[in-house]
């Protein structure tokens, strides 16, 4: 299923596959505005697994909606897992509106520092057998 929505300058294209006993949802929204928006999405099922980054879930996502700042002209790609099947929309658009100049939201600037992180590993000497 194919769904395309179009909501004030902001476009939401989502498309859902079956694969056994889980549905994968795919979208993208892109924001025509010549204007920073802040966009919420929100699941249209009742269980969301939204998608994990070094065991953690991504900041964007809480309680089955998806929020995120893009930049004029901006698209991002996003996706989540659930259960269900999906005979509908996957995924609405439930608000966008202009963004402030300069400012992160909470979920886009603790996106931003998580991204910025180093993946850490021990030390090899910590790991490495001596034999006496």
């Amino acid at each position: 299923m194919i769904v395309a929505l179009l909501w004030v300058m902001i476009t939401l294209d989502a498309k859902t596959n079956r694969h056994g006993e889980a549905t994968l949802v795919q979208a993208t929204v892109t924001n025509t505005f010549g204007t920073p928006q802040q966009v919420t999405l929100e699941s249209q099922t009742e269980t969301t697994w939204p998608p994990r980054f070094r065991g953690s879930l991504r900041p964007e996502w809480t309680n089955g909606r998806w929020e995120g700042r893009l930049e004029a002209g901006q698209r991002r790609a996003l996706g989540f897992a659930t259960p269900e099947t999906i005979p509908g929309e996957p995924l609405v658009i439930e608000s966008a509106k202009r963004a402030p100049d300069g400012q992160d939201t909470p979920a886009t600037e603790r996106s931003r520092i998580l991204d910025s992180l180093e993946a850490w590993e021990p030390p090899s000497a910590t790991l490495s057998r001596t034999s006496e």
